[in-house]
């Protein structure tokens, strides 16, 4: 049984999941509201699914309502797996870059059919991506900027996170 912060988290991961795939807009804003109303949810979440209510809260639809059944019984869901298969793993480590997100590394995918952080360096180094709407001169070195900065804290971790983990008794 998951918690409707833990059901808000996993939809939030789906939809951005959503985004790197291209999926319709109208999707993605169906998941993204579902997101927000999970989070502000009050109601007990165990007896929504229980008595198969969760489609009478506005806002969720069917297919929203089967993914947070699915997951708040099993802890998965099979749509999110199906899904996280499909993308190539190398959009998700873009996702890492700060100022980057999933609506323009779906394009940058798409368009350049850039789904690598290498190939990512190259095409701002030798201007490609000028060619693409909204990846201009300042865009592009933003782009560098956020890959440098994630290479030089890579293995770091912050206070807050690090604080929450358990070490290894040795």
């Amino acid at each position: 049984m998951k918690t409707t912060r833990e059901v808000a988290i996993h939809l939030d991961s789906y939809c951005t999941l959503l985004e790197l795939s291209g999926a319709e807009s109208f999707r993605v804003r169906a998941y993204s509201n579902a997101v927000r109303i999970f989070e502000n949810m009050e109601d007990d979440l165990g007896s929504l699914v229980k008595e198969k209510k969760l489609t009478s809260i506005k806002g969720i639809g069917k297919s929203v309502a089967s993914l947070v059944k699915e997951f708040y019984c099993t802890g998965s869901s099979n749509a999110f797996i199906k899904l996280q298969e499909s993308i190539p793993n190398g959009l998700l480590e873009m996702l890492r870059i700060p100022g980057l997100g999933p609506r323009k590394i779906s394009i940058l995918h798409k368009e350049a059919n850039i789904d690598t952080i290498d190939k990512l360096v190259s095409a701002c180094n030798n201007g490609s991506l000028s060619e693409l709407k909204g990846f201009g001169v300042k865009t592009q070195k933003n782009i560098l900027k956020g890959i440098e900065h994630l290479k030089e804290n890579q293995g770091r971790t912050r206070i807050d996170i690090a604080a929450n983990e358990t070490l290894p008794l040795y």
